[in-house]
């Protein structure tokens, strides 16, 4: 035998690639996934512009009003018949571009936010979003009452079309009737009512419509259902606690740029309850931009703070962050008249901080009619070492009556004499309370009692330790609220300035107050 005669063995799949599992064509699902997200970003350029239509005063001072305007126009019908009804066919024709522009831009702004949130969470569900990241967004706590809300804006726009289109058949079906009939005076008693209907209905889902083109689209439409019993970071976990599931992934986001952009040996919980402390001050008009922008530089670095804080397209900025702590401000106010009260003991070295030992401080929001409410302790360990300590919580009359919670609280020295607010050449106020924020602890217990309670709603708070020895003890009186509804408003209200406050322009390090 030849030996040039060459036996090549077979090797499955040495001749080409492995083969494809997913059959041909699979790979486009990467544009198809891009398709999608082009989609959504055309979708929701729709929704903001608008939403800011929508959401304008003299938009909904038009919505509401074009009812009216044609229940007038059928009342004087019934009134003067024989003056109003040659004129009844021009109305007819006027009224039919007044009631689509009243009607247009809210039944797109409904109809573009819900797409946008299908596509939102589509895309977080299918990896669409930044880094690739695939989350079930629609299952975290909160989505479903996100979800309810926009459909209770379509449905919204379901009425008032409904409404619309009764008045507008009937004033057409009243412009060939005899003046002198049943028929001419009854179409007309239905459209006056169906058109007072269309305004009263405008005016009472206001609040719905103030909420479409937010660049938060989704914080507005959420509750707090589900919050920590302990918040570890005084001021960040409490804006956390009130962020919707979508802001949230994006806050997370922002952390790690904030992490990213500090100063060598700065503590990234510490500089996170810093800046939104400086922040939150320079928004309540304490400090100017300079002063903000000056104890900001202690933390961070002075290249990244644009980036950071000043950069329009970022979701999370100094406004947007000014937004949020307004935001958790609107729905716990409580919460920060406990800050409030830090920084004016700092300020005056009262006795419970320059002392040592504990600091506990209580806060109970107003009881609502079903005799519920929120009650905040505040706990700030001012000895030599990190403690465990117990939190009794006594309720006479209420469910429950007795409740114990046992916590670790980190050691914390608090200043010796009185401190300034700020200080460039030593330690001052803005420096003790990030320490304060960070190491110390806030409880936020809800609190209930006995329906038909009679009497003085009282709660004891005992702080003791392990062995019983009692470090604190204080009494609160809670005060009956207004009605459900007057607190829903006033809340409404605030977190209405809440959002004004972040659509402001953004501050520039040589721009006064602002």
């Amino acid at each position: 035998m030849s030996d040039d005669t060459s036996i090549t063995p077979a090797i499955a799949g040495a001749s080409g690639g492995l083969p494809d599992p997913y059959g041909v064509g699979f790979e486009e699902s990467v544009s198809q996934l891009e398709l999608t997200k082009e989609e959504w970003e055309r979708i929701e350029r729709i929704r903001i512009r608008v939403g800011a239509l929508v959401s304008n005063p003299f938009f909904v001072a038009f919505q509401n009003i074009s009812g009216v305007l044609i229940a007038l126009v059928a009342l004087s019908g019934v009134i003067a018949p024989t003056v109003v009804s040659p004129l009844m066919g021009f109305a007819f024709i006027i009224f039919i571009p007044i009631f689509i522009v009243a009607l247009a831009p809210s039944f797109i702004a409904a109809e573009s936010s819900w797409r946008a949130f299908s596509l939102r969470t589509s895309l977080w569900e299918q990896g669409g979003m930044r880094g690739g990241k695939r989350t079930g967004l629609k299952s975290r706590p909160g989505m479903d009452r996100i979800a309810e809300g926009l459909r209770d804006g379509r449905r919204n726009n379901g009425f008032a079309i409904t409404m619309a289109s009764i008045s507008m058949l009937l004033f057409f079906f009243s412009v060939g009737l005899s003046t002198d009939g049943i028929a001419y005076n009854l179409a007309l008693l239905i459209v006056m009512t169906t058109g007072l209907g269309f305004s009263f209905h405008a005016i009472f889902t206001n609040e719905y419509r103030k909420r479409y083109g937010d660049f938060l689209p989704y914080l507005m439409l959420h509750s707090p259902t589900h919050r920590p019993t302990q918040l570890n970071t005084i001021l960040g976990d409490l804006v956390v606690a009130h962020l919707d599931p979508d802001s949230e992934l994006d806050w997370r986001d922002w952390e790690g740029r904030l992490e990213s952009s500090l100063l060598s040996g700065v503590r990234p919980l510490q500089a996170r309850e810093r800046m939104l402390y400086l922040l939150y001050l320079h928004q309540i008009g304490t400090l100017d931009t300079q002063e903000a922008i000056r104890e900001l530089q202690q933390s961070i670095r002075s290249r990244s703070l644009a980036d950071l804080l000043l950069d329009e397209n970022a979701i999370f900025n100094w406004r947007t962050l000014q937004r949020v702590v307004s935001h958790a401000k609107a729905w716990q106010p409580e919460v920060f008249q406990l800050l409030d009260r830090l920084q004016s003991d700092l300020m005056v070295c009262s006795p419970s901080t320059s002392k040592g030992g504990w600091r506990m401080d209580l806060a109970l929001d107003n009881v609502h009619e079903g005799g519920t409410g929120h009650l905040f302790i505040a706990l700030n360990n001012q000895t030599k070492k990190t403690q465990h300590v117990r939190v009794e919580v006594i309720i006479p009359g209420g469910e429950p009556e007795s409740r114990d919670h046992r916590l670790e609280i980190q050691s914390c020295i608090g200043p010796k004499s009185p401190l300034p607010l700020t200080d460039p050449l030593k330690k001052d106020v803005l420096d003790y309370i990030p320490q304060y924020l960070e190491k110390g602890a806030i409880l936020w217990l809800g609190v209930a009692w006995k329906r038909g309670f009679k009497g003085q709603k009282v709660v004891q708070v005992i702080l003791k330790d392990d062995d019983g020895t009692v470090f604190k003890s204080r009494v609160i009186n809670a005060h009956d609220a207004m009605n459900e509804a007057q607190l829903e408003r006033m809340r409404t209200r605030r977190i209405h300035l809440a959002r004004a406050i972040g659509e402001m322009a953004l501050p520039t390090a040589t721009s006064p107050n602002s």
